[in-house]
């Protein structure tokens, strides 16, 4: 999974046998029925996905830890710059695997706030 190359950050997350176990069982699945699957998603990721980022009315939230190997730090700022509602935060301890792992909690109260319907406006009574 690793390599002497990697982020500490990652080198830490994985040492975790918990997720270098899931992490190992998910690659085995992935490539379980070969490497078509695999090599598709890497197709997907980089070409043009069909649709211009400008056009997302949607608020997207994006975690990136500054030391992913994995995933360029330059590629998560251009979705950021390109999204109209993009609220990033880029993590400068983190990495591809670390991240998940150290911010979760985080990650799940601002989706779990996102998905709390907005609290009910007080209605004002007026008797005449």
């Amino acid at each position: 999974l690793l390599n002497a190359k990697s982020p500490v950050a990652d080198q830490i997350a994985i040492a975790e046998p918990g997720l270098r176990s899931t992490i190992l069982a998910s690659v085995r699945t992935a490539f379980d029925q070969g490497g078509r699957g695999v090599a598709r998603d890497l197709i997907i990721y980089s070409r043009p996905w069909g649709f211009d980022l400008s056009s997302v009315r949607q608020r997207v939230w994006l975690w990136h830890g500054v030391q992913d190997g994995t995933v360029p730090i330059t590629f998560a700022h251009a979705m950021a710059h390109a999204l109209p509602d993009c609220v990033a935060e880029f993590a400068p301890d983190e990495a591809h695997f670390s991240l998940p792992v150290n911010r979760s909690e985080a990650v799940m109260t601002r989706l779990r706030d996102a998905l709390r319907p907005p609290a009910a406006q007080p209605i004002d009574f007026m008797i005449a």
